[in-house]
């Protein structure tokens, strides 16, 4: 048995609820797919498939503009969950204020919705801003999803995705690891995007 399905197996038995959970994501992703390599990156596992027909098209100006619309909404949702009031809110307070509306009992009216758009679109814009992304629209055999694109190399992050999968189960603490991730991708030799 190679040393990845052991550390998979060690994770599916005795894994944090967050380990579980994320194996079950990446499992479910593979599904129907051809698994090149997985392979441990520091503490994420890393899963190569089969390349994916896919495309890739820059949103158009109206949905960029009800991205922005809902990004500024950030500065209520952290006044209400109490981080701050700032309007240059910090990943980390991103965290607290996300794991307080988890926590909560009463949610002020932010349904998993509503957060998965404002958090979605805030964070998102942040990796815009700070790495060089733009926002894209991905259409493959799964579906279509927006997503974050770097401008001259080709490395993504789905931030509406990578809260929306995490709220059944409750978890939080993943904002500054996506983050670091997204950092740690612009700063590879990716092909071009092509797509200016």
């Amino acid at each position: 048995m190679g040393v990845v399905s052991s550390i998979l197996v060690a994770l599916r038995r005795f894994g944090s609820p967050t380990h579980r959970s994320a194996l079950r994501r990446l499992d479910d992703f593979l599904e129907n797919k051809r698994v090149l390599e997985r392979r441990m990156d520091g503490d994420r596992l890393v899963a190569t498939v089969e390349p994916i027909p896919e495309q890739v098209e820059p949103l158009s100006e109206a949905a960029a503009r009800s991205i922005l619309e809902n990004a500024a909404l950030i500065s209520q949702f952290m006044i209400q969950f109490g981080t701050t009031e700032s309007e240059r809110w910090s990943i980390r307070e991103l965290n607290v204020a996300y794991a307080a509306w988890v926590a909560s009992i009463e949610r002020k009216g932010y349904t998993d919705e509503i957060v998965v758009e404002i958090l979605g679109a805030a964070f998102g814009q942040r990796c815009v801003e700070q790495f060089g992304m733009r926002w894209v629209k991905i259409t493959d055999e799964d579906g279509t999803a927006l997503a974050i694109q770097g401008i001259e190399k080709d490395y993504r992050a789905f931030p509406y995705d990578a809260i929306s999968k995490r709220i059944a189960d409750g978890e939080h603490g993943f904002f500054l690891p996506i983050f670091a991730s997204i950092r740690d991708a612009s700063e590879q030799d990716w092909r071009p995007t092509g797509g200016g």
